[in-house]
């Protein structure tokens, strides 16, 4: 085999080890089923954990709901994620209108009313384009057990949240309790959507996986400013 053919192969293999070694780097590392009017903020986030920046092209995330086998939605991505960022994907109609901006005071990376979790749903990040029953795409991430309606589970989230560990740096396409840290069913559920707002900054953290140890999370500046100007928007709808 001529050398130059030999060297464009040695190439082509390299890069293709490149690319699966930063995909494993890619996972599914907070979620939250929040109590605020509409159920929201509802958003999960992945995280790029490797040294490179990781191309979106071809990735996706499917949703099954409810024990279903069959996926509900798939959501694409799309663009590139630099190493160490995150990608928050919340179920809102318009990032600057709903209820994540409204909480955070930042937009998701992707807003998308696709995103329609209930806390006791699968979630899987696919490298190809999932259709049917995800078997066309191969499993990278996934939260959650197919098959399985999660209520009563360990990882269930309804009215909740669920933290990868940061220890946890490769995806797994086998679901490992633990490797997560879960909030309790209803954790962020109050008599009030004051209260609840109150539980939603101390107990979420979107956007922030590298910089908070899970089960101690801290808002950051821009997300208690947006939450305390939330929470006085509630004082005065219900004192109206």
């Amino acid at each position: 085999m001529p050398t130059a053919t030999l060297n464009a192969l040695a190439t082509l293999l390299a890069t293709a080890s490149c690319a699966a070694a930063a995909t494993t780097g890619l996972l599914i590392t907070e979620i939250v089923d929040g109590t605020l009017p509409g159920g929201t903020p509802r958003f999960i986030e992945l995280t790029n954990t490797s040294a490179t920046t990781i191309d979106f092209t071809n990735l996706s995330v499917g949703l099954f709901k409810n024990g279903r086998t069959t996926l509900d939605a798939t959501i694409p991505l799309a663009g590139s994620l630099p190493a160490g960022q995150t990608y928050v994907i919340a179920y809102d109609d318009d990032p600057y209108t709903g209820n994540f901006f409204d909480t955070y005071g930042f937009n998701p990376t992707l807003a998308t009313p696709d995103l329609e979790i209930n806390g006791d749903d699968t979630l899987v990040l696919y490298d190809g384009i999932a259709a049917g029953d995800g078997s066309n795409a191969t499993t990278l991430d996934i939260y959650g057990q197919l098959g399985v309606d999660g209520t009563g589970d360990p990882w269930e989230y309804t009215d909740s949240f669920a933290y990868r560990r940061t220890t946890i740096t490769n995806a797994n396409p086998d679901f490992t309790l633990s490797e997560w840290v879960f909030g309790t069913p209803n954790a962020l559920e109050a008599d009030t959507d004051e209260q609840n707002l109150t539980l939603i900054l101390a107990n979420t953290t979107p956007g922030n996986f590298t910089g908070t140890d899970p089960g101690n999370p801290v808002p950051t500046p821009a997300a208690a400013a947006a939450g305390l100007l939330l929470l006085a928007t509630l004082t005065l709808r219900r004192s109206a």
